[in-house]
């Protein structure tokens, strides 16, 4: 979910697919305007129907890959929650029912609405969503995350814990998602009080391999360790380069060190 991103390949794709629709159309059209007299065109028209409900279904799909990009990589919740208000009012087959509240959620805590994410976001899924969620890398970071952002200990730790399990038996292991899990378990260590470790592993963090969402998340919780290490300076600097990544970003532009 963190990793898609509209690159050539999904460029490609697209013309692609509006290449298919188009000759696909021709082909219909033809073989209408070209049948014999005797020749029953009904079958044609139902498959020239089924173009509208393809494009639909590629329309609602690149909605849903802007609202991701407008999250993870303009850092943009408010546009990502404004498209995604409009997957949902057009997904009639409920294609996304599982996947856009997770991004919901990530918008929400975006916009400082930590609270609201467990009782109010992710309840829209359902029980599609509650039958796979216990091992579900994006549900659990996203509740990991809301916990971070209410100081709740206890429910940090539980999802923390899930995370690890979920990292030992991933298949894959590129760049950013070891950046990612180090980035966590620094996080998790900030919140333990254990400054020093905290501080060995986020150091081991390659930002650049993060998405620019949770590298400015990063510069975040790296300026909460300088100022618990009493590095006020360092911390300050980090913070402003957190708001410059991600000015949109309430949570953290909300919480500065004090």
């Amino acid at each position: 979910m963190f990793n898609v991103k509209l690159i050539r390949a999904e460029g490609l794709r697209r013309v692609l697919v509006a290449l298919f629709y188009i000759g696909y159309v021709f082909s219909m059209v033809y073989c209408i305007v070209h049948a014999r007299e005797n020749e029953n065109i009904s079958a044609y028209y139902i498959l020239l129907a089924i173009v509208p409900f393809g494009v639909w279904c590629e329309v609602l799909r690149c909605l849903y890959l802007k609202a991701n990009d407008a999250l993870n990589l303009s850092c943009d919740p408010k546009r990502c929650l404004r498209l995604l208000s409009v997957v949902q009012k057009t997904d009639i087959l409920h294609q996304y029912q599982v996947l856009a509240p997770y991004l919901r959620g990530f918008a929400q805590l975006d916009m400082n609405h930590a609270a609201a994410v467990e009782g109010s976001v992710l309840t829209q899924a359902g029980t599609a969503m509650t039958a796979k969620r216990r091992l579900d890398f994006e549900f659990n970071f996203l509740m990991f995350s809301a916990a971070v952002a209410l100081h709740d200990f206890p429910k940090t730790q539980q999802y923390f814990e899930t995370l690890q399990r979920i990292f030992s038996v991933a298949k894959r292991t590129t760049a950013d998602i070891i950046s990612l899990q180090k980035l966590i378990s620094g996080i998790f260590l900030l919140r333990s009080t254990r400054i020093s470790e905290a501080a060995a592993v986020l150091n081991t963090v390659n930002p650049e391999a993060l998405k620019p969402r949770m590298r400015a998340y990063f510069c975040f919780y790296l300026s909460e360790l300088y100022l618990a290490s009493g590095q006020r300076g360092a911390a300050e600097e980090a913070y402003r380069k957190a708001v410059s990544l991600a000015p949109a970003i309430l949570l953290i532009a909300e919480h500065g060190p004090v």
